[in-house]
């Protein structure tokens, strides 16, 4: 059955069909409950050790496109499928349906059959909050993308790549009907350095940083250190972020994007001329760290998850390489993914020393996520970036829960897969379906 907008319409009204008029038992799907014969049910039980493939018929009625294989245990009296994950996405403006993530949507949806359970993509509009339902997207047999109403789902796995009202909104009336979501926003980078500084663990790899209030902060920063890095408290892709240096006449200031820089005489015509006076609270002003050798300057993506048993684990590690003259590395500011071995040994780093480096880097991310756990309902994976100073020793900059992938490009393949399928190993912890 099709609805007006066009979409596939998988919700038809729970009515016991002929042969049923004595429901004996319940299944669930989702958000979503039918009645069954204890016959069937015993049956549904029985057909596999844990999972089932779903039937046309009862597809029908759960929701479901037919071809689906789902997860299957008994649970307070009635039968759970699943687990029905929703992947909620912000509208794209590009010519796809889900511009450059599209790609990485489907290995998710990919990864999560192989897990036996389904997946479709949502965006918040797509919320139907009578009834409630979404209407979503799922990969038909051809490959393409089918648009259909679904249940609401068990999880969901937050891919709005940059935090919104309608987003949040979403899954705060969500959550009141149970559904459990993860990576949500962590809050600025204010907020998250303050949050890490009552952290031992995590204190020793922070970089001096103060809340921008006056021209005085950024005095006295300049003069406990050489250089500082001037960021807006919410910027991302490497844009608004300023770069000051003393110099014999005054200081340099280099902006995004710019190769040069320019000399300023003081840090009151600083704050004059880059209007910074009207960004007052908005900044955060911090310790830049020197890498030592010449040459190109990188930061490094430490990308750790949590897996089937909701713990965390490393996932990988990447190179952003930033262009010779520029202040920052991210890619839409014209840097280059690279491997971190390669990148250390362009420093000239040996093998025993790159491990050491690796070994720090891995346990100084899993200390900084653990940190950040009890800080925001259900972080399922974080995208922290550490630059290494002259002695290599890792310093932390900032942390991503919504991590672009772009910069995983020179991972290995068996890296690439595993960091697609631990959101969905995670999804289904969350949705009680544990996996062995």
């Amino acid at each position: 059955m099709d609805s007006k907008d066009g979409s596939r319409n998988h919700l038809p009204e729970t009515k016991a069909s002929p042969g049923e008029e004595e429901p004996c038992g319940k299944v669930a799907l989702g958000g979503r409950t039918i009645k069954m014969p204890a016959e069937q049910m015993e049956t549904l039980i029985n057909k596999g050790a844990g999972r089932v493939p779903i039937s046309g018929s009862l597809a029908s009625r759960l929701g479901l496109p037919r071809g689906a294989t789902l997860n299957v245990k008994q649970q307070e009296g009635m039968i759970r499928l699943g687990p029905l994950v929703g992947i909620m996405t912000a509208s794209s403006k590009s010519a796809s349906l889900f511009g450059e993530q599209e790609g990485y949507f489907r290995q998710l949806l990919k990864s999560l059959a192989g897990l036996n359970g389904f997946g479709y993509i949502f965006m918040p509009s797509g919320i139907e909050w009578e009834g409630p339902s979404i209407t979503g997207y799922y990969t038909g047999r051809s490959g393409g993308w089918q648009k259909a109403r679904f249940p609401l789902p068990d999880a969901i796995y937050n891919r709005c790549l940059t935090g919104s009202g309608k987003s949040t909104a979403a899954l705060s009336r969500l959550s009141a009907l149970g559904v459990k979501s993860f990576n949500t926003r962590l809050g600025s980078k204010w907020h998250v350095y303050q949050l890490l500084k009552n952290s031992r663990p995590a204190l020793t790899c922070l970089p001096e940083t103060l809340l921008w209030d006056s021209p005085e902060t950024l005095e006295q920063m300049l003069k406990n250190h050489h250089d500082v890095y001037v960021k807006s408290l919410d910027g991302h892709l490497g844009r608004g972020i300023y770069r000051i240096s003393r110099a014999q006449a005054g200081y340099r200031v280099q902006r995004t994007g710019e190769v040069r820089g320019r000399q300023v005489g003081s840090v009151k015509r600083i704050v004059q001329m880059y209007g910074l006076d009207k960004r007052y609270g908005k900044l955060i002003v911090q310790k830049s760290i020197k890498p030592g050798r010449s040459g190109n300057h990188f930061d490094i993506r430490v990308l750790v998850q949590k897996d089937g048993q909701g713990c965390w684990r490393l996932t990988g590690m990447a190179v952003r390489m930033g262009r010779i003259g520029q202040i920052t590395t991210n890619l839409h500011t014209g840097g280059r993914a690279e491997s971190l071995e390669k990148a250390l040994r362009l420093k000239g780093y040996n093998a025993a020393r790159t491990f050491k480096v690796k070994q720090a880097l891995e346990n100084t991310a899993l200390q900084i996520a653990k940190a950040l756990e009890p800080t925001t309902d259900n972080l399922g994976e974080l995208g922290l970036d550490f630059v290494l100073d002259a002695e290599g020793r890792p310093w932390f900059l900032e942390a991503n829960p919504r991590a672009g992938r772009r910069s995983f490009a020179h991972m290995s393949l068996n890296t690439r897969r595993r960091a697609v399928r631990r959101p969905m190993e995670y999804a289904c912890y969350l949705a009680g379906f544990k996996l062995a």
